[in-house]
């Protein structure tokens, strides 16, 4: 009896240690991107002198465009604002178990595929997931004041981890387009609030970078900060608009010198990814990665996913690039097994490191096979601009 209250307590024991290490909450926000840009253009000579604002017709038509809950059925965007995703809603969406209208919604389908890889590199792990919303205009004004609601958010739930679990969480921000510029300015917020915030890692997909957000790249209230670009992004190169200099840029390295960075700051790591499809370089563009089921696909085993979904598997294989600050990540699709797919990172001019791991094969398959099943929006098309969500947005916001 008491060989078998031992080995129990021991067990208990060393679950409780493992629990006790692994029990510090990781939050990841998804924030997006510009919303209704083409509409925004009605003003364009407005938004190139900083002059846009409430008065004018594309301000206020973006407006009514962003508050359109169909918005949400290709993207992750839910209402304005710092929207937490229970896990109870993931575990249904996963079991089947969610509504016919809340299975509409993108972000049950790319959080849950996210999640999914993100668990397999940390399966014990505290994760939590939430979305950020913003009004999204074509302007530096707006992304500095989402980034202080953001910031303010942000502090409040780290407030709240710290009374109930005793810590600090890991703040995770996965941004698309401007949502990475709103990251960034959370620079600006904590030098005017002063609460001491950190971020764990800022990971921007097709962030148009501008000179003006270079000092928030060197500020150590970010630990991690990477970026993810394509050659067939052309948003980024162009968006030219919104920004004093009406220059745009592709890679941080274009605005900042990421190793003094780094040789300043050994706790620091910055990145310029560029992504690619082995045979076809352009096919990763602004849209697709991020959006579901819109542009290109990019590959089979993605199939309807953004590029997005795998971001987990790209940051875990760079972490283990150490110092580099320029890679080139290739995907690889096996031609011989439709959903296998592995990283080639370049550095230097040369592939030094594969990466393949089957088991993501296995949970892209079923992660696939759950959305196709209960993704059901108003239209399934790869169309950007003409398809009937926009349509119905527009006629929508013109009542």
């Amino acid at each position: 009896m008491w060989g078998f209250s031992r080995y129990s307590f021991v067990a208990f024991f060393l679950f409780f240690i493992a629990f006790s290490l692994n029990s510090t909450p990781q939050l990841t926000v998804f924030i997006h991107g510009t919303v209704a840009s083409v509409l925004q253009m009605i003003n364009l000579k407005e938004i190139v002198s900083g002059a846009f604002c409430a008065d004018h017709k594309g301000f206020k038509l973006s407006e009514k465009f962003r508050e359109d809950s169909l918005n949400g059925q290709e993207q992750i965007m839910f209402s304005q604002g710092l929207v937490h995703v229970p896990e109870k809603n993931l575990s249904e969406y996963r079991l089947g178990l969610l509504s016919e209208e809340e299975c509409k919604k993108a972000a049950y389908h790319i959080i849950g595929a996210y999640d999914d890889m993100a668990r397999f590199y940390t399966p014990n792990a505290d994760l939590q997931y939430a979305a950020f919303g913003w009004m999204g205009h074509l302007t530096a004004k707006c992304r500095q004041s989402a980034a202080c609601e953001l910031y303010c958010a942000l502090i409040d739930y780290r407030d709240a981890c710290i009374i109930q679990n005793g810590c600090e969480p890991e703040i995770n921000l996965v941004g698309h387009s401007h949502g990475g510029t709103v990251a960034l300015y959370l620079a600006e917020a904590e030098a005017l609030y002063q609460k001491h915030l950190k971020i764990n890692l800022v990971c921007m997909l097709g962030t148009p970078m501008h000179k003006e957000i270079a000092p928030f790249i060197h500020d150590d209230m970010f630990k991690n900060i990477v970026l993810i670009s394509s050659a067939g992004d052309f948003v980024q190169a162009y968006d030219k608009f919104s920004t004093g200099e009406h220059k745009s840029y592709c890679k941080m390295s274009d605005i900042v010198d990421l190793s003094a960075i780094s040789q300043q700051n050994l706790g620091l790591s910055r990145a310029d990814i560029i992504v690619q499809v082995h045979d076809a370089p352009r096919r990763v563009d602004h849209v697709n990665l991020w959006f579901l089921e819109k542009s290109t696909k990019i590959i089979d085993a993605l199939d309807v996913f953004p590029f997005v979904v795998l971001v987990p598997s790209l940051i875990h294989a760079h972490n283990m690039q150490s110092t580099a600050i320029l890679l080139r990540a290739c995907i690889h699709e096996c031609p011989n097994k439709k959903a296998s797919i592995r990283f080639a990172f370049c550095a230097d001019g040369f592939f030094k490191h594969f990466f393949s791991q089957m088991s993501v094969d296995q949970i892209l398959e079923e992660a696939r096979a759950r959305t196709l099943a209960t993704w059901h929006p108003l239209e399934r098309s790869r169309h950007i601009v003409l398809n009937k969500k926009n349509i119905a947005v527009l006629k929508n916001i013109i009542k």
